[in-house]
């Protein structure tokens, strides 16, 4: 009898594979949803901002989600700093909305909301092999997209000379390329698979087009870890680190030096590339004004008391005198200066758990190399597990209907 009693809870969970079926169905709608997301975000049909087609799917893969999950969907406790950031952009945003009457500026809290579900869902769903096999094998058909977009003549440029595909801005085209790239990689390290230089050439050849010198300086800043992290487990003597050491500074001196002495000679050749634009930054003037001016930074040297309180994001016209009505281009002082120290501290408390962690959605933030074998635990979802406990005829522990 005593026997009896403890069977019946995982027997009535198998007699009701109709509380099973509708939620496996909703959570294969919801990674079907983002993957139609990862293939239609690249098509801007309109202006930077809109709400896009891409977005669409994104947001339909986060209701089935939630359907499937009962509305319970469990944030883990790191991504709560997440979570916490984006509420915080919503109370500075909107105490100066009410204060210069722009509605507009609760604009760029939606964005964060935004990029809040695109981080539920994915590393919802990303610890599942054939979600993550899927993701791999639509990003690198985005890219090699782009590229044959560019040799049919079929895509954008911006000023004749930046080239950027199916987007609306360069800058845009580059960071989707380089973040691209990188799932890629950090994809094909988890799954076990080893990576070629197919995706490193189409890739860098697009950053290239675009212009983009933060992008680029992003596939060096890759390429060196991946050099650091080869040498920490090669046990070399002190003598060839030492010589390693001299060697990368000479060639740091050597190249640097040569740069700007063909500074002119590089503008005749290459026009407006992005090696007339990256040596054009730093040949000439200072390097501290270059940079000012470049990242649209006056408005923070003339206004520093936002650093603190923050100054809320968009309406960039109160800051017309102090320079352009343009917003900070794409630096942490920029998310500082728009939303002060607080909630700069919490986003920064968010990244570094993701790297103390060592997950991003389920990914491994260490730069994916060989010489690294990290293990990975899994974690399937809800009903996956029920499924799994209901075939091998056994209940695992938490499964509850």
């Amino acid at each position: 009898m005593t026997e009896s009693k403890r069977i019946i809870p995982c027997f009535r969970m198998q007699i009701q594979p109709s509380a099973i079926k509708p939620q496996l169905s909703l959570m294969l709608l919801s990674r079907a949803c983002f993957y139609a997301f990862i293939i239609l975000k690249p098509f801007y049909l309109m202006k930077s901002g809109s709400f896009q087609l891409g977005d669409l799917f994104l947001m339909l893969s986060l209701l089935a989600l939630l359907v499937a999950q009962g509305f319970s969907v469990v944030i883990k406790r790191s991504d709560g700093w997440l979570v916490c950031f984006v509420a915080l952009t919503f109370v500075v945003n909107g105490v100066y909305a009410a204060q210069y009457g722009n509605i507009g500026i609760i604009g760029a809290s939606l964005m964060y909301l935004y990029n809040l579900f695109a981080v539920i869902v994915f590393g919802y769903h990303a610890d599942n092999r054939t979600f993550l096999k899927a993701t791999i094998i639509l990003l690198r058909f985005d890219l090699l997209i782009q590229l044959l977009i560019y040799f049919t003549g079929l895509g954008s440029t911006y000023g004749g000379s930046r080239y950027m595909g199916t987007f609306n801005d360069p800058n845009q085209f580059g960071v989707f390329v380089f973040f691209a790239f990188l799932i890629i990689k950090m994809g094909e390290k988890k799954l076990g698979k080893r990576s070629t230089f197919f995706d490193d050439a189409v890739a860098l050849f697009l950053v290239y087009q675009s212009v983009s010198v933060g992008m680029f300086l992003g596939f060096g800043a890759y390429y060196v870890c991946l050099v650091v992290n080869a040498i920490l487990f090669l046990r070399l003597s002190a003598g060839k680190w030492l010589f390693l050491a001299f060697l990368g500074m000479a060639l740091c001196i050597a190249g640097l030096s040569v740069g700007l002495s063909v500074g002119s000679a590089v503008s005749a050749l290459f026009g407006d590339s992005l090696a007339h634009k990256f040596l054009t930054k730093f040949n000439g003037g200072s390097l501290v004004e270059s940079f000012i001016a470049d990242r649209q930074l006056v408005k923070v040297v003339e206004h520093p008391e936002y650093l603190v309180f923050g100054s809320g994001e968009g309406f960039m016209w109160r800051f017309a005198s102090g320079g352009p009505a343009l917003e900070i281009h794409s630096t942490p002082i920029g998310i500082i200066f728009y939303y002060g120290l607080i909630p700069s501290v919490v986003l920064a408390v968010w990244v570094a758990a993701k790297i103390k962690n060592g997950r991003v959605g389920g990914y491994y933030m260490g730069v994916p190399h060989p010489c690294l074998d990290q293990v990975l635990g899994s974690r399937e979802p809800k009903a996956a597990a029920l499924l799994d406990a209901r075939g091998a005829g056994g209940c695992p522990d938490g499964c509850r209907l």
